[in-house]
């Protein structure tokens, strides 16, 4: 059983939406959260700045030797067919080929009707 199943607590998840700054005087994200009373603990891989060190109490200290790792989502496999569509979402290629096909179609209007006024030429 967890712990805080014998401290007779509770646990809520929040996810806010930044770690915390502090703006005109007040903190935002999770450092608000933990300094208005709203969150008794927070966890996260946050520096330790200046500011933050008046208003929190760290449970560890980072050494030297620590290092941040961030983790994202693997992108999707890429097969011959399709590496050269992955780096722009379907409405950019579909506008893509408007544009060209308006070019296109613009230049021979244009020439048709350098072609009519210069006939004699």
């Amino acid at each position: 059983m967890p712990l805080y199943y014998f401290m007779n607590a509770t646990t809520v998840l929040t996810f806010p939406d930044a770690w915390g700054y502090y703006i005109n005087g007040t903190w935002n994200g999770m450092i608000g959260d933990v300094v208005s009373g709203k969150a008794d603990l927070a966890g996260s891989v946050m520096f330790i700045t200046r500011q933050r060190i008046d208003f929190l109490d760290y449970l560890i200290h980072p050494s030297p030797g620590l290092t941040v790792k961030f983790l994202f989502r693997e992108p999707p496999l890429s097969y011959q067919y399709n590496l050269f569509l992955l780096p722009f979402k379907l409405n950019v290629w579909l506008f893509t080929l408007r544009e060209t096909l308006n070019y296109k179609d613009h230049h021979l209007h244009i020439r048709t009707i350098n072609l009519y006024l210069y006939r004699d030429l």
